[in-house]
Formats: C-alpha cells, structure tokens, sequence
C-alpha cells in the first residue's frame, strides 16, 4: 500500500540523483503538475523550467491566475500563448 508520509523526501533524493542539467515539466495550473513542479523545484531548483501553455480556450483570466499562482511557488515559468496554433 502507498505511504504518502515519505514520498516527497524519496521523490527529491530520487530527482537529485537523476536531474544533472535542465529539467523541463509541463504545469496545466491544476493539483497534479503544481505539486509535481512544487517537488521537482525543491530537488533540482533552477534546473527546472516549467512550462504552460495557452491554448487559447482557457477560462477568462486563467492564464493570468496560473502565472501568479505558479511564480509565486517560486517556479521558473515560460508561458506560451498558442491561441493561434489551436
């Protein structure tokens, strides 16, 4: 059975001893890939670069909202606005 009480600290070690150059992870903004991101960032720091992409059918004001709430978990953050490309 899954024991979450020391998953996070196994998931650093294991991400600081395979991280060695730039990490990138995708961040949609929602649960999964922020707390995936919040752990990566705590492991390798400034190798992570996190990406978000704008499709272009986002909430009103999504992007917006995602960008504040990610740079100030202290991400790395590009965000791509690709409302042309869907």
């Amino acid at each position: 059975m899954f024991d979450p009480s020391g998953f996070v600290d196994e998931a650093v070690v294991d991400l600081r001893e395979t991280v060695d150059d730039i990490a990138v992870i995708a961040c949609s903004g929602v649960v999964d890939s922020s707390v995936a991101a919040a752990i990566a960032n705590v492991a390798v720091g400034d190798l992570l670069h996190c990406v978000y992409v704008d499709t272009g059918l986002m909430r009103k004001n999504e992007t917006e909202e995602i960008k504040v709430m990610l740079s100030e978990m202290g991400l790395n953050l590009t965000v791509v606005y690709a409302e042309e490309r869907y």
